[in-house]
């Protein structure tokens, strides 16, 4: 096994898919661990000392030897809380400032097709939760279903405005 330290966005950016094994929880977190992140987040924007938030471990190995439509896969074995947070909040600052780059770099993978659309595929219930913020964010405040993919991408929503 070998780690790397790699910068978030840079670690997203390229064609290529992560997704949750079946044998992973749901997405699971709450309001006060969104807060947690955001606080983090603003504290290092506005301390100019700060060199980097560490945002903690993603592990990761990729799925077999082939790849899909050009698009490698890769299983998150650990990190799915802190990567698909992290994409709400993505999904939330590109409708603040309306960048198409961040969806084309660090969203989806802008030629793939059906599900190798999307950078991260969650597993269950929650992969079609994600699926359609990243695709119809302006929807979600006013979709009847409610889970915590949404209630965080509305949380993220209103720090940003």
């Amino acid at each position: 096994m070998q780690a790397a330290v790699n910068q978030f966005l840079p670690f997203l950016d390229g064609k290529k898919q992560f997704m949750i094994p079946i044998y992973q929880r749901t997405y699971s977190w709450t309001h006060e661990q969104c807060e947690q992140l955001w606080n983090d987040i603003i504290q290092t924007a506005i301390n100019e000392q700060a060199g980097g938030h560490f945002i903690g471990s993603i592990v990761y190995i990729q799925q077999g030897q082939t790849v899909i439509a050009n698009i490698p896969q890769y299983l998150v074995i650990d990190g799915q809380q802190r990567l698909t947070t992290l994409s709400l909040l993505l999904v939330a600052l590109s409708q603040k400032i309306s960048r198409e780059d961040i969806y084309d770099s660090y969203l989806i993978n802008k030629h793939g097709e059906n599900e190798q659309r999307y950078k991260l595929l969650l597993t269950q219930g929650d992969k079609e939760a994600l699926i359609q913020i990243v695709e119809h964010p302006e929807r979600v405040a006013s979709a009847k279903t409610t889970n915590r993919l949404v209630e965080n991408y509305l949380y993220f929503e209103e720090r940003i405005r």
